[in-house]
């Protein structure tokens, strides 16, 4: 990070004029831009400007002022201001410009990556909408605007297909962006503007995902060939240690601007002091902290009064304090006076004593280390605006200056009994600061809080959306109530318990409907209430009741019921709030109403009227209903519209409104109007087959659709609160959980090896260690692919069971995160409404959530063995005290093949061992594979090869067993040819150009070794040929290899030399143009050349492991240079010594410097470090042709 400190402009330089017209923001930076003053000033591109003079933009804001300039000269911009400040669009016009002018500024971008140019990361579904409709407008009517895209939830077809096409501008949430980078749907390779709305929030809220983006960006920028950098752009309404850290990891200062002044003090860090203290004695604190401070700080005491100015200061003088009162009476010219005499370096520090008014219209002064708020301000503004006093002396986190402990600013807030208003919002601030109240001074704090529900409660407040929908609200300043009451929210209308049938009148969230209830069902079946028979007639009755001249409601009440006239016809209403009664006219009045029997709420200005009494008791029958548990996806507080637009299609694709149609539901909760139901089923009657038929699982299609997440705690809260305001629980909340069924399974059988002499035909499933890993029978794989598709099949079927409870120890459905196909599993374990499972035909343990399991029908467990075998290498253990993850690896790597199933052959051994998940067997085995050219490798030996594994002391493995049949392509011919004609084949046939080397699973060596590489022992001394096993059958057998030709090759001489990270190698082959280099699996190298008309080959396997990303050279001579996985010294270059002319060059002291990276964030990460979501490039254009590009990646 640059040296440079950071500067901020004072506000005390300039004459008093100007410091009353100058923006009153706090700017921070290494090189501070002026303040533009017009918008035509700033130098946007000129189509960016006459769009914004269309949209009416001709003012520029206080935090516009400094951020346009200072973006236009591609600086890092952090900004802190309140909403609807001007924040974002005090970016989008300046993204705009770059944007608009990419073709002649980002020339030098790849065009063939489907990337952003800049990626703009808002906190939810709404923002990024109204951010995306911004750059819309802004782009509206421009010729060769460049294309825009939004990735929010749901990211269906429709949104994927769009980025086939060369994204621009993409406009995300974060959890959406970095599932797109993590399926490589997009990159970020043409990134160069990074714009984070709502900073404080994101970065808080989504740290795990904005690390690796960061470092998604980091990674991209050093293999970035062209020299543009990212800028770094955030917007945040508040300040917080997030975004501390954050500008602490960029390359460079950026500019902060912080419209402010309480983030802006937060943001330097002031002192915050908390006294509590009774009236009478606060005058006495004040003495106490300024006798000690006073000659070091210059120090200002704000209060409310007038009177308390004068109290204190009569205190002051009397303890011998200077200090100077100044009020409204005060010429301009004494105000003039007291401000030079504050502002004089050699004069004696003075306290300056005034009220909020006083110092808002009089006072400029900017530069106290001390605040003293001796009383507080009734406005959370004015509080805030306080701050004001100190802004030139707040220094950046940033700044290198050390500075005297005791010269810091430093505030001192007073709180007594008068504070009664303020004390929540302090509270907060206390939150923030990290602070603790005594539990005496929090409990009051409790009861305030329930002082002000009581209120709402008694003014009949609304119950808060997000306590409905999330069961909790984290809003600062809602003005909802967040409390239930017997008196508002208890139904007399409906039963606590039971089934509704209804219809839809209104879609209002994608968990929110206006429904229309049909009849209400109890739990034994019988009707307890049919609607459609007598609101029809009610409302005729109605209105014929009304004088609709006379019978206007005088007195409007909150919660009250009354009629309103709306669709020529009145209808019944409650009153939610009166918007408007300041015109004093009962006809003009502006209220918002809820219609009792139509469900959705309006705003009305027409006349309300009394509602006779016969009317109030008929029970509404519309409700508005919510679906228990279900949320918006990537924790987003809100749905967005095209959530909302998904649901009503689906609708109208089972043509929901058709007469014959309705909906039912068992109902979980009933508060006032409001229900909250377990699932909505979509039922038609069919009249000639006199049954009914289901249309729709609603629940499951919006699952299906990725619409909503299933979480318990939004019922679960709202149980709560209902114990909490001594509201009676549905009855069937505990007779579900007496009445759920619980199924005693069989016991299910295990599928086993045999213990013959054959090899068994297996797939691998998983891999915990070459101690514990899990196979499968080849010979049931069709079964169990069948089965599971009859399974998937059976629970898409309405009415499968749910009613039942998950037990430890028995199986069930559990979903394949990979597949999301549901497949057998076993619950190990049950803690905190999770559970872990083990996927009983894969060999795999998840934890998933309870609820999202499945009911496992008995039928299923019968009808095919649970096929995960446990098994463990034979004849082998760890190269040290524990098996290490590279012996996994080796395994994982000759054991998978994701383009196809690769059979494996297992040989037991031993059947003595335990299992320790599958309740069976741990069966000791040999585990066979072959190569691409059906060449038997034996994993047991290979990982004794490879340094991971020694044999056992007390188990030998004997490799001259039978062999089973390979499965090459080739093996009838290498059945029908005697082993002995391949010694006079043409070598060329052994290396042909068709069977590509990256593909292969092993690297060729001299002869004796390749030999031992493959399970096959060689006598060292006298190197006689193996001899082939007796083949009694050769239809089910190979015949054993016994030896390869006389290498026609050369192997060249190899230098090397390394240090802690890297691999140093140089082939000694003077002036070779053309070549072929590959390490496959990061740990075989193999190097192919014509060299003077001879060929020339390297094969080798490293001592350890390096990454896959290498570079090589050619010149004088071939160099490569590797990275290893683990930063180590090794004791050799090879696992195993076998080229003799492999010499360390010990003339290498002084080893290459690392060449300097282009940063965006210190992450501490080096070049070493991979990010997983971006693809590797490997070496620069000049080490490679596209040919060894494509090459080199595909393992």
């Amino acid at each position: 990070m640059s040296q440079t400190s950071a500067r901020f402009i004072k506000l005390q330089q300039k004459t008093k004029l100007e410091s009353f017209a100058s923006p009153k923001i706090l700017i921070h930076g290494s090189s501070i831009p002026a303040p533009v003053e017009k918008v035509l000033s700033v130098p946007f591109d000129p189509e960016i400007h006459k769009s914004l003079d269309r949209l009416g933009f001709k003012e520029v804001r206080q935090v516009q002022m400094f951020t346009w300039p200072a973006l236009r000269r591609r600086a890092h911009v952090f900004m802190v201001s309140g909403p609807k400040s001007g924040k974002s669009m005090a970016i989008i016009p300046a993204v705009a410009s770059y944007l608009q002018e990419r073709i002649e500024r980002y020339i030098n971008l790849p065009d063939n990556e489907v990337g952003p140019i800049a990626v703009v990361l808002c906190k939810g579904c709404e923002s990024a909408e109204h951010i995306f409709d911004l750059y819309k407008k802004l782009f509206e009517c421009i010729k060769g605007k460049p294309s825009m895209y939004m990735a929010i939830p749901p990211m269906d077809k429709t949104r994927l297909n769009q980025f086939y096409k060369q994204c621009d501008i993409l406009v995300a949430t974060p959890k959406t962006l970095f599932w797109l980078l993590h399926s490589r749907i997009v990159n970020l390779k043409r990134l160069c503007h990074f714009v984070i709305e709502d900073g404080d929030v994101i970065l808080q809220k989504f740290s795990k995902e904005m690390e690796l983006i960061f470092r998604n960006v980091q990674n991209m920028l050093e293999h970035r060939l062209c020299n543009y950098s990212v800028q770094m752009i955030v917007a945040s309404e508040k300040w917080n240690v997030h975004l501390e850290k954050l500008i602490k990891k960029l390359n460079y200062i950026p500019t902060i601007c912080i419209n402010n002044y309480l983030e802006a003090a937060l943001y330097g860090r002031v002192n915050f002091e908390f006294v509590f203290v009774k009236e009478h004695h606060k005058k006495m604190q004040v003495v106490d902290i300024i006798e000690s401070k006073m000659h070091l700080h210059k120090t200002i005491i704000l209060c409310n009064r007038q009177s308390e100015v004068k109290d204190v200061l009569e205190y002051l003088q009397l303890k011998s304090i200077s200090a100077v009162e100044i009020n409204s009476s005060n010429s301009k010219e004494e105000i003039y006076e007291y401000e030079k005499s504050w502002m004089n370096p050699n004069a004696q520090n003075f306290v300056l004593l005034c009220t909020d008014e006083v110092y808002r219209h009089f006072l400029n002064i900017t530069d106290a280390t001390l605040l003293i708020h001796y009383s507080l301000p009734s406005s959370w503004t004015y509080f805030s605006d306080r701050f004001k006093v100190m802004v030139d002396n707040i220094s950046s986190p940033l700044s290198f200056k050390q500075m005297d402990e005791n010269l810091y600013c430093k505030t001192y807030i007073f709180m007594d009994q008068s504070c009664e208003m303020q004390f929540p919002r302090l509270v907060q601030l206390l939150q923030r600061l990290d602070k603790t109240l005594p539990s005496k001074y929090m409990n009051y704090y409790y009861f305030k809080k329930r002082k002000e529900e009581a209120k709402r409660i008694e003014d009949k407040i609304e119950l808060c959306k997000n306590i409905k929908i999330f069961g909790f609200c984290e809003k600062v300043k809602c003005p909802k109530r967040h409390v239930l009451s017997k008196q508002l929210d208890l139904n007399g209308f409906l039963p606590e318990r039971g089934t509704i049938n209804f219809t839809l009148l209104r879609v209002e969230e994608v968990n929110m409907f206006y429904v229309k209830l049909l009849q209400f069902t109890d739990t034994k079946g019988q009707l307890i209430k049919k609607y459609s028979e007598d609101y029809e007639e009610m409302e005729e009755k109605l209105n014929k009741s009304i004088n609709l001249e006379q019978d206007y409601a005088d007195d409007l009440v909150v919660g009250n019921y009354y009629a309103v006239f709306r669709d020529e016809k009145l209808k019944r209403c409650q009153l939610l709030r009166i918007v408007d009664d300041a015109t004093n006219s009962i006809k003009k009045t502006k209220v918002i109403v809820k219609l009792l029997d139509y469900g959705p709420q309006i705003r009305v200005s027409s006349p309300l009227y009394n509602l006779p009494k016969e009317f109030l008791s008929i029970t509404p029958r519309a409700f508005t209903l919510y679906f228990g548990n279900l949320v918006p996806p990537d924790g987003d507080e809100k749905w967005s519209t095209d959530c909302k637009s998904k649901l009503k299609n689906a609708l109208l694709t089972v043509e929901y409104n058709n007469e014959r149609s309705y909906f039912s539901s068992e109902v979980l909760l009933l508060l006032g109007h409001d229900l909250w139901v377990k699932n909505v089923y979509l039922y038609e009657n069919i009249d000639t087959l006199r049954t009914t038929t289901t249309k729709m699982n609603v629940k499951k299609v919006l699952k299906d659709l990725k619409l909503v997440v299933e979480i318990e705690q939004p019922m679960d809260n709202l149980y709560k609160m209902c114990k909490e305001a001594d509201i009676a629980l549905p009855e069937f909340m505990v007779a579900e959980e007496s009445s759920s069924k619980f199924f005693e399974q069989v016991k299910p059988n295990w599928a086993f090896l045999e213990g013959s002499l054959n090899y068994t035909e297996v797939f691998l499933c998983s891999v915990i260690s070459p101690d514990r890993f899990f196979v499968r029978l080849k010979k049931f794989d069709d079964l169990l692919q069948l089965l599971e598709k009859e399974i998937n099949a059976a629970i898409q079927k309405p009415f499968y069971p749910d009613n039942f409870v998950v037990t430890k120890g028995c199986s069930y459905l559990a979903k394949d995160k990979k597949t999301e196909e549901y497949r057998r599993a076993f619950v190990c374990e049950i803690e905190n409404k999770v559970a872990k499972v083990f996927l009983v035909d894969y060999g795999i343990t998840a934890i998933v959530p309870i609820e999202t399991l499945k009911f496992l029908d008995e039928s299923f467990i019968i009808k095919l063995p649970y096929q995960a075998i446990e098994c463990h290498l034979y004849g082998v253990d760890p190269f040290g005290c524990s098996w290490q993850n590279n012996a996994s690896k080796i395994l994982c790597d000759y054991g998978f093949d994701e383009a196809s199933k690769r059979t494996l052959y297992t040989y037991v051994y031993d059947n003595t061992k335990t299992g320790h998940l599958t309740f069976n067997l741990n069966y000791g085995v040999l585990l066979l594979c072959y190569n691409d050219k059906s060449k038997p490798i034996f994993i047991n030996q290979l990982l004794v090869d490879c340094g991971e594994a020694v044999s056992s002391d007390d188990k030998s493995l004997d490799l001259n067993v039978t062999l089973p049949q390979s499965v090459n392509e080739n093996e009838e011919e290498l059945e029908e040819e005697p082993i002995e004609e391949v010694k006079n084949c043409d070598n060329s046939s052994l290396y042909d150009d068709s069977c590509s080397f990256c593909s292969s699973d092993i690297v060729v060596f001299d002869q004796d070794f390749f030999l031992e590489q493959f399970g096959i022992k060689i006598n060292s001394a006298t190197k006689e040929e193996t001899k082939p096993a007796i083949c009694d059958n050769p239809d089910k057998y190979l015949p054993v290899i016994k030896a390869l030709p006389p290498a026609e090759y050369l192997t060249p001489a190899v230098n090397w030399y390394q240090t802690k990270e890297r691999i140093y190698l140089t082939i000694l082959l003077p002036s070779v143009d053309q070549f072929e280099m590959k390490l496959v699996r990061e740990k075989f190298l193999h190097f192919w050349t014509i060299h003077n008309g001879r060929e020339y080959r390297l094969d080798l396997i490293f001592y350890s492991k390096l990454k896959s990303n290498f570079k090589f050279s050619s010149g004088l001579n071939v160099k490569a240079t590797f990275v290893k996985q683990e930063p180590a010294e090794w004791p050799r270059l090879e696992c195993t010594p076998s080229h003799k002319k492999i010499k360390y060059d010990l003339t290498k002291i002084d080893f290459p410097e690392e060449m300097e990276k282009k940063l965006f964030l210190d992450l501490n990460i080096n070049d070493d470090v991979e990010c997983d979501m971006n693809e590797i490039i490997i070496g620069s254009d000049e080490d490679y042709s596209e040919s060894d590009l494509e090459e080199s990646t595909s393992d």
